[in-house]
């Protein structure tokens, strides 16, 4: 049984990898793009906001060390300061709707091509661009459901764990192991629920459904399939995590390094979330598959782009490479 579980999910692996090489020119394109537009964005955004955050900063102390509570001066940095919080909110804002678009539009385009590649159907670039554009409401709308659920639950975590997580000794801060522990069960846990988040948007993107409709079809259909889905997000979430904290410690641990560097590194960062990003996609499309196999229903694909509808019998459960 063991043997069958592993296979199973080396297969989804595999099948991502498979997909990856055999249509190598559409997704290296569709990553290439997409870490090139989240690099373009990180630097219109680090030379927007770095001037704004010197600004205010040096405002600041000017405030504190130069002038008087009360007198013009006093008044009018104030003012300065709060129009200088407005622009920044406003910059803040604009990137990450912008960074919102462009990743939902790759993750769209990455499961459609997924998909159809899965399905050994012939596709092209113009109609999978165009099946993106024409089907953008219903994945943006489960994607907005996801993350209010995303971000509820991670403040949540953080509300429970962060008292448990520092300490004061006598004389300084330090870390608990029970914070250390909350924070860890917290992940794990987000990880068992990312699974029918994950494939919600799956289902959106596939099928005519999308919301709280689609975040249901995701839990039914994912019912004796949850622990392969959890170890596949876990795999990708694990590596992600690695990633980003690798890049912090070595960014922190090298303050004075040059700008030139630094913003080297976010490249890596970037390439290497972006390309994660892909296959975990790739990786629930397929699952995505199995599911529908392994409960017997059929297989939809709806657009210009379809798939023959299959039943098979419930709990017959195979991984069908492409």
């Amino acid at each position: 049984m063991e043997f069958h579980f592993l296979l199973e999910l080396a297969g989804i692996l595999g099948g991502s990898q498979q997909i990856f090489f055999k249509h190598g020119k559409l997704m290296a394109s569709i990553t290439l793009l997409t870490i090139l537009v989240n690099f373009i964005f990180f630097l219109c955004y680090l030379f927007s906001a770095e001037p704004l955050i010197h600004d205010f900063l040096m405002k600041g102390k000017s405030l504190l060390l130069f002038t008087l509570p009360g007198s013009p001066r006093y008044a009018n940095l104030l003012v300065a300061m709060t129009y200088d919080i407005k622009i920044f909110t406003a910059v803040e804002w604009s990137f990450i709707i912008a960074l919102y678009i462009v990743s939902l539009f790759s993750s769209t385009v990455t499961i459609l091509a997924s998909g159809a590649a899965y399905g050994r159907k012939k596709f092209t670039v113009k109609a999978l661009l165009s099946r993106a554009l024409k089907s953008w409401k219903r994945p943006l709308i489960t994607k907005f459901y996801i993350s209010l659920f995303s971000e509820g639950f991670i403040l949540l975590a953080l509300q429970i764990s962060l008292p448990f997580f520092l300490y004061f000794n006598g004389k300084s801060f330090s870390i608990s192991f029970p914070g250390i522990l909350l924070i860890l069960a917290a992940f794990l846990c987000m990880c068992y629920l990312a699974v029918v988040w994950n494939l919600a948007l799956v289902f959106s993107v596939l099928e005519e459904t999308y919301g709280f409709e689609a975040l249901g079809k995701a839990g039914h259909i994912v019912k004796g399939m949850k622990l392969k889905g959890f170890l596949l997000n876990l795999l990708f979430e694990v590596l992600s995590s690695t990633v980003l904290l690798f890049v912090c410690w070595k960014l922190l641990n090298n303050i004075h390094m040059s700008k030139t560097s630094q913003i080297l590194y976010v490249l890596v960062e970037i390439s290497l979330i972006c390309l994660i990003k892909m296959f975990l996609l790739m990786g629930f499309t397929i699952f995505y598959h199995l599911c529908k196999k392994f409960h017997g229903e059929e297989i939809q694909f709806q657009g210009s782009l379809e798939y023959s509808e299959v039943q098979t019998e419930p709990g017959v459960l195979s991984v069908e490479l492409p």
